[in-house]
């Protein structure tokens, strides 16, 4: 498992907004646009993307295996960048299996089901791709730009489309101007790689649970910080700490997780069940969003295998 890099791991706030929000794009660039009723004789989104100067898209797509995907019915929402702006992805990183990055997390995240217009993602705040993590749209002057995740590695955060609407049988393409990172870390990677954090690595070390959060998921996870585990009864911290509580322990822990990806948007006044069977009710107060009586301090940190919220409080089981 990687950690996050220094800078990131003390601004959880700062690593938040460069997640979700985009910057005001330098220049203006036209949105070409057609969108006929009926696609009946149009290319496939694969043969448009091996034919219009997109090779390295289409390398990334055949490489992760999703031609046969976008060659069937779909339809699908396809994001491509033109070979000549693809200057993060050399050749050699294209290769099947590659270390150099998560080339099925990579081409999932520049594909979301259904046809999506240019129009449509004006509109749209957030959309879920089909590698299950999050883009987000914002718009000046008819045009529209993406805000991805970034990468530590690669710093590539958003893009600006720069020629959409481009029809196809099963779906649309929209040509962007750069390539768009998502999270290559799981959310084991960024428990262990955030400094604010050290309690939790521990027990969940102690408790087996580290390697639950490193599994495929999806989950999504409600973090105390150490600052929580200290405002926490002492004698407790020492009760599930002890070897011969390890069950409470992973009870506890288990306590935190939820099976699925919930985003701040998609839990609003709904209960969620832990992974330990147990309901976490969740309220909105002044703008806050609470899990029980925990006040969710920063939220929607994206993972390869899920979803992270930053809680202020330890989450206690029922009994």
């Amino acid at each position: 498992m990687k950690a996050l890099s220094s800078t990131l791991i003390l601004t959880l706030p700062a690593l938040l907004a460069g997640c979700l929000s985009g910057s005001k794009p330098a220049d203006t660039v036209e949105v070409k646009t057609t969108d006929p009723t009926d696609y009946t004789g149009f290319a496939t989104i694969v043969e448009t993307v091996g034919s219009g100067g997109y090779h390295t898209s289409a390398q990334t797509f055949a490489a992760a295996g999703m031609v046969e995907m976008l060659t069937g019915d779909g339809p699908y929402t396809v994001f491509v960048v033109r070979d000549e702006a693809a200057g993060a992805m050399a050749p050699e990183q294209l290769a099947a299996g590659s270390s150099a990055f998560d080339l099925d997390g990579l081409a999932g995240y520049h594909v979301i089901e259904g046809r999506h217009s240019i129009k449509e993602l004006m509109n749209s705040p957030t959309m879920e791709t089909v590698g299950g993590q999050r883009l987000t749209f914002s718009h000046w002057n008819g045009e529209v730009e993406i805000a991805g995740c970034g990468n530590a590695d690669f710093g590539v955060g958003s893009a600006r489309v720069v020629e959409g609407d481009l029809q196809c049988s099963n779906g649309v393409i929209h040509v962007i101007d750069q390539v768009l990172f998502p999270s290559f870390d799981s959310l084991a990677d960024q428990i262990e790689g955030t400094e604010s954090f050290k309690t939790l690595v521990n027990a969940a070390q102690a408790a087996g649970v580290l390697d639950l959060l490193d599994s495929d998921g999806p989950f999504t996870v409600f973090a105390p910080t150490d600052r929580a585990f200290a405002n926490f009864d002492r004698s407790a911290v020492s009760y599930f700490m002890a070897p011969e509580n390890r069950a409470e322990l992973v009870r506890l822990l288990q306590h935190h997780v939820v099976q699925g990806r919930y985003y701040g948007d998609t839990m609003h006044h709904q209960p969620l069940t832990t992974l330990g069977g147990d309901t976490l009710q969740v309220k909105w107060q002044s703008g806050a969003a609470y899990i029980g009586n925990a006040e969710v301090i920063a939220s929607d940190f994206q993972a390869t295998n899920g979803v992270l919220h930053v809680v202020d409080t330890v989450l206690m089981p029922t009994n």
